[in-house]
């Protein structure tokens, strides 16, 4: 039986194989870092509308955010931060004016980033998974994700996490299959 089936994944850097003592660790990690697909869903309709079973259209590079790959709204006067301006000048004076303008905002009170989203957004990587983890348990490990994440593998939806504190582990295992086939995939980080 061929186990190199392409498995659909969402989101960060490894997935890791917990194995058996003796066996090199670095046999049992599979560096996800690279090329993602990547759609932004500002309308929270990729779940009602099975974005797990499509190809996404747009790419990011991870490890990054959303932000370092230019993904997002445009800042602008009324972009709402997490944080509030007190000093009303930037408003006001004419010294800040050039920086209201569309296309020149700039906020001189905290670091900004150039582009600014709240809400969901969907990541996929196709990868195979080496035919030597047979039978191991299977881990898609997720660091610095925004608080909530599902993760499908092949439309089948593995499970959900809320944490921005601690990593987040998915056991695949038992949703990996000895088929050779293509498959889809699916994640969404809100």
């Amino acid at each position: 039986m061929n186990f190199n089936r392409y498995y659909g994944l969402l989101l960060l850097c490894l997935v890791k194989a917990i194995s058996t003592f003796g066996q090199n660790d670095a046999d049992l990690t599979l560096n996800l870092s690279g090329n993602w697909r990547f759609q932004i869903d500002s309308l929270d309709m990729g779940v009602s509308d099975k974005w797990f079973t499509k190809k996404l259209p747009d790419q990011v590079t991870l490890p990054g955010s959303m932000t370092t790959n230019f993904k997002g709204n445009d800042i602008n006067i009324r972009t709402p931060w997490t944080g509030q301006i007190v000093d009303q000048s930037w408003f006001t004076k004419p010294a800040y004016a050039k920086y209201r303008e569309p296309g020149n905002i700039k906020i001189p009170f905290w670091l900004q980033p150039v582009k600014y989203y709240k809400g969901a957004a969907w990541y996929q990587k196709t990868i195979s998974i080496p035919a030597s983890w047979s039978g191991e348990e299977v881990q898609l490990f997720l660091e610095r994700t925004h608080w909530e994440t599902t993760v499908w593998i092949d439309e089948v939806e593995i499970g959900m996490k809320n944490s921005m504190g601690t990593p987040q582990i998915f056991s695949i295992s038992q949703k990996l299959t000895p088929e050779s086939i293509s498959s889809r995939y699916g994640l969404i980080t809100a």
